[in-house]
């Protein structure tokens, strides 16, 4: 009666500490998708600011570079937070990062079956927290062209527009 109760505790103990790495991994997951998913949405919101402006500078709408600016900041940001919104909602689910724990762990499935009745007989190895890297250049890259086609169409004189 006693080695089960140890075994309860030693796998209600082991369950919860699995758990909690496996809610950390997805945290993780979940901030390098809402960083790409935002930088991602601030490159389209700055490309469709600047399409927006080059078409209210040949119209000569907006006077003041100022609120080209502010106007160009505004697009950007909404484009980057619907961006980042929608990442988070592909964060995987907990089994999913149980698995990807019981993976780099080499566990063959004990992390996963941590929470089975028995599963306290096996002890797995601690599950290691595998590293999200995120290496995105080319959204990097994107970003950096569509700001810089925004601000070169915000800040050129309206001389530039007039003729064309």
């Amino acid at each position: 009666m006693v080695d089960s109760d140890i075994r309860d505790r030693s796998s209600v103990s082991m369950n919860a500490s699995v758990t909690h790495t496996a809610r950390r991994f997805r945290a993780r997951l979940r901030r390098a998708l809402l960083g790409r998913g935002a930088v991602a949405g601030a490159s389209a919101g700055a490309a469709a600011a600047g399409l927006l402006m080059l078409a209210g500078r040949f119209i000569a709408l907006p006077r003041q570079a100022s609120d080209r600016l502010a106007l160009a900041a505004a697009v950007t940001a909404l484009a980057a937070g619907i961006g980042a919104a929608r990442a988070m909602r592909r964060t995987p689910a907990l089994p999913a990062c149980l698995a990807a724990l019981d993976a780099a762990a080499r566990a063959g499935g004990l992390v996963m079956s941590a929470s089975l009745p028995g599963a306290a007989a096996w002890r797995p190895p601690a599950p290691p927290l595998p590293r999200v890297v995120w290496r995105e250049p080319r959204l990097a890259g994107g970003l950096a062209l569509a700001l810089t086609f925004v601000l070169l169409t915000a800040l050129l004189p309206q001389r530039f527009f007039v003729g064309a």
